[in-house]
């Protein structure tokens, strides 16, 4: 027996969500022109949101930067910034892409195309749901 839990609401159900299988756009608020993540790899070890914000920020409107961090609380050198606009991705994708800083070249990529060649796998990445085996109920 499976859950199904937003990441994004909070909100746990039993039922599998409407447009759980959906491919990515066709859910909602994800319509044409919207929000583009990108991927940013090799990172400085001490780059923080707020550094990868300094950095972005020209290219557009950004809604959100993350630098993904271990248990340990140091940086995995990696993260994403997420654009309102797709053109402002794109800008930002062209011309951070290998730029030089602190004796690293960062490599960005859009997210989408990442999870794009896995069937399944981005609707499941934009939907922000995970499906989870309940520990201690048997299967029928």
């Amino acid at each position: 027996v499976s859950y199904f839990h937003n990441v994004t609401t909070g909100e746990t159900t039993w039922q599998r969500p409407l447009d759980f299988d959906a491919p990515a756009s066709r859910r909602h608020g994800n319509e044409a022109g919207g929000e583009t993540s990108l991927f940013v790899f090799h990172l400085p070890g001490h780059w923080s949101e707020a550094d990868l914000e300094t950095h972005f920020k020209p290219f557009g409107t950004l809604l959100r930067t993350t630098v993904q961090r271990g248990s340990n609380g140091l940086s995995r050198g990696f993260g994403f910034v997420a654009y309102a606009r797709s053109e402002e991705a794109s800008m930002a994708l062209s011309s951070m892409n290998g730029f030089q800083i602190e004796g690293k070249k960062l490599k960005v990529s859009l997210k989408t195309g990442a999870s794009a060649n896995t069937p399944g796998a981005a609707a499941k990445e934009q939907a922000k749901m995970i499906a989870t085996k309940m520990p201690g109920i048997m299967e029928a």
